[in-house]
């Protein structure tokens, strides 16, 4: 991927962009989509599973400062002690084990 520093130059893109979605699939904006813009975190949709490990990239690129950075902001912003505090969906504990 051209090292460390183009490697980090991909996920600090997926926080800055504006949150672009196609919501044709479902045929409106689904919770996932709405909590990307709520968040104002660029297309990072921390609700979609999938997606949660790439905070940790920094880490593997060198640049800690930026996991702990996002990672607070999204414990922050996304969870709640709350019976509505888990962010996207609570598939199999994921949501809450992260």
């Amino acid at each position: 991927m051209g090292g460390r520093r183009e490697f980090v130059k991909m996920p600090d893109s997926v926080f800055v962009v504006p949150p672009v979605f196609d919501d044709s699939y479902y045929g409106s904006v689904i919770h996932e989509i709405s909590e990307m813009q709520i968040m104002n975190m660029g297309n990072y949709a921390h609700g979609n599973q999938p997606i949660q490990h790439m905070i940790y990239l920094y880490n593997y690129a060198g640049q800690p400062w930026k996991t702990q950075y996002w990672a607070r902001e999204v414990m922050n912003g996304l969870y709640q002690p709350t019976p509505d505090g888990y962010c996207g969906d609570e598939d199999n504990g994921q949501t809450s084990a992260w």
